[in-house]
């Protein structure tokens, strides 16, 4: 099974799915016994994180058992109802010794003996609450209170981890072979990998490298000195055996090298330094390592990338990279460290760094998430001073608000009151809570058509980037007629269709060094917020997304009226733009969209 994001779920790891729950403890018949089962882990806005046997990304829940026996949970129930504590009943179906199941809160209602398991239910990402009940009907086991969750985030406990384990030492058995064509062991970052099939491969130990002059001896233990004068990369497997890869918490690389690395372990990249973004067979480091640098270790985190490993047989797969073809020594000298879960931490619960159904939970992140306050009135075309206020959805948060463009951070304006807006201004918003993930940024726009008509005309430069902003004044002075001989005037047209506003911080668009603006040939994004304002009042949208240029020719610096394009990704809120832009003619779901001026390749 493989999640949409590509994560793949190792075949050894059971899995369930479960339930959700509004209740409180005190609604429930039954007290907490002792317990020798518990919650670990759930997700209850799964988008792109876990796929079932459908290809469906349900909500799921995960169970943990602590002991050292597994446990039958036939008979026992997962529940989100108070009034119903035996909503789901599981089939029969052991649990592990210090093992996980995954249960689908899917509404599917599957409970067969060795399949996936599916409840008759779903979970609410606005917050709830899940219980687990033995098999008498009214016995909690576990229960799980959870808030407001954000999408493809998991929420539960934190495991305490056991001190560091060495995985790979710098003496371990490895194999090397220096590339002569792209078409060389094309499939050799991967596990499944065949050295009958791909000849050339040297044995040794690892570090591999060579010294055409002194220094590095004493650390390489398989000479590769054919790649000098012939070739920058040299192409390495380390293989390693891993048990209890469910209990894995943290990976450490630490590397000696010279001068640049790409690794991968089971053909999933996980580090690299001084490489290129995408190694070729012949590749060259981006710059140098000097000698004394090399010779200490240098650790990289792959806590991030657990799900690559695999229960049993790995490989940590390295192209070593010099900087020059005739460089004069290489060095490549891998070690792991790994971290095993101990124990779960039921006191410390929250928001987890990294998503691990069916194995031991990341770090927590945060205690929560703290909801986005709501603007009252919403965004949209004003002609008198009005009074905005903003409230707070969760308790104890301290909402912070800019007026002029930029997002809100926690030295902000805090909100204190209902507060008066008089001339046109993007009100951003945030709220805080000490410990809690921030909200998401929210954007309300409002415009006030007095004051776009009467904007001057003006210009200027930045980095040679020409600018010229502003009303012509001819034009807001003037009445025109359309075909039916009506006048109007630019206020009036203004008014006719609807207007998308774009808000970021003045820096994102113009600092010299930074803009996108002003460095308009560099493919950068920035975070911004994006509002369809309809001048009827009708309900347009409010989203966040990552703000691109967009073009070929039309970004040379002379041309005054960039085109955007916007960009939305999990990493700014919503990961699509759910709005149909053009009515019942197109589709209703986006991934980005431009924003263009009549210049060529705009």
């Amino acid at each position: 099974m493989k999640t949409k994001a590509g994560m793949k779920v190792n075949p050894y790891r059971s899995f369930l799915i479960g339930m959700a729950a509004v209740a409180l403890a005190g609604l429930w018949g039954g007290s907490a016994s002792a317990q020798s089962i518990h919650f670990s882990e759930l997700m209850a806005d799964n988008d792109n994180t876990l796929l079932d046997e459908d290809g469906d990304s349900p909500d799921w829940i995960e169970l943990y058992n602590p002991s050292d026996s597994p446990v039958d949970l036939d008979g026992w129930y997962l529940t989100d109802d108070a009034m119903d504590p035996t909503q789901w009943s599981f089939p029969a179906t052991h649990i592990a010794a210090k093992g996980f199941l995954v249960v689908f809160a899917s509404d599917k209602d599957r409970a067969v003996t060795g399949a996936e398991l599916h409840t008759n239910f779903k979970l609410s990402a606005l917050g709830e609450q899940v219980v687990l009940v033995r098999p008498d009907g009214t016995t909690i086991e576990d229960e799980l209170a959870f808030s407001l969750q954000q999408e493809d985030v998991s929420y539960g406990y934190a495991f305490t981890s056991s001190a560091p384990t060495n995985l790979l030492d710098s003496s371990t058995p490895c194999f090397a072979r220096i590339p002569v064509d792209a078409a060389d062991s094309t499939d050799w970052k991967n596990l499944e990998f065949s050295y009958p099939a791909n000849p050339g491969w040297g044995g040794g130990k690892t570090g591999v490298g060579y010294e055409n002059g002194s220094g590095y001896d004493p650390l390489i233990n398989l000479d590769v000195a054919g790649m000098y004068n012939v070739n920058a990369s040299v192409y390495i497997r380390v293989p390693f055996t891993l048990a209890n890869a469910n209990q894995l918490t943290g990976l450490t690389l630490k590397m000696k090298y010279d001068d640049g690395f790409s690794a991968y372990i089971n053909g999933t990249p996980v580090a690299s330094a001084n490489a290129p973004a995408s190694p070729v067979w012949n590749s060259t480091a981006t710059t140098d390592h000097f000698d004394e640098q090399a010779k200490l270790f240098e650790e990289f985190d792959l806590a991030p990338h657990l799900a690559a490993l695999e229960e049993g047989d790995n490989i940590l797969a390295i192209q070593g990279l010099n900087i020059l073809i005739n460089s004069s020594d290489l060095l490549v000298l891998p070690e792991l460290d790994a971290s095993f879960a101990s124990d779960i931490d039921t006191g410390t619960v929250g928001t987890l760094a990294i998503p691990t159904p069916g194995s031991a939970n990341s770090s927590i992140d945060y205690l929560g998430n703290v909801e986005t306050p709501v603007a009252t009135p919403e965004h949209g075309f004003r002609d008198a001073p009005f009074q905005v206020a903003l409230s707070n959805v969760t308790a104890g948060a301290t909402i912070r608000y800019t007026l002029d463009s930029s997002e809100p951070t926690e030295s902000s304006t805090p909100y204190t009151g209902p507060f008066t807006i008089s001339t046109t201004a993007n009100l951003r918003f945030r709220a805080f809570y000490s410990g809690w993930k921030p909200s998401v940024p929210r954007t309300e726009t409002y415009i006030f058509l007095g004051d776009v008509v009467a904007e001057t005309k003006s210009g200027g430069s930045i980095n040679l980037q020409s600018f010229e902003y502003g009303m012509d004044s001819d034009v807001c002075k003037s009445t025109y007629h359309d075909s039916s001989n009506q006048a109007f005037n630019v206020r009036d047209a203004l008014l006719a269709i609807p207007t998308i506003s774009i808000a970021t911080d003045r820096a994102n668009l113009l600092d010299r060094t930074t803009g996108i603006y002003v460095n308009a040939f560099e493919h950068w994004e920035r975070p911004a917020s994006a509002e369809l304002i309809h001048p009827d009042g009708s309900k347009g949208f409010h989203i966040n997304a990552g703000l691109r240029l967009r073009g070929g020719y039309s970004r040379n610096s002379w041309n005054r009226k960039h085109s955007f394009r916007l960009f939305f990704k999990k990493e700014y809120g919503e990961g699509k733009l759910d709005y149909p832009l053009f009515g019942d003619e197109g589709v209703a779901s986006f991934d980005k969209i431009d924003l263009r001026s009549a210049q060529n390749h705009s």
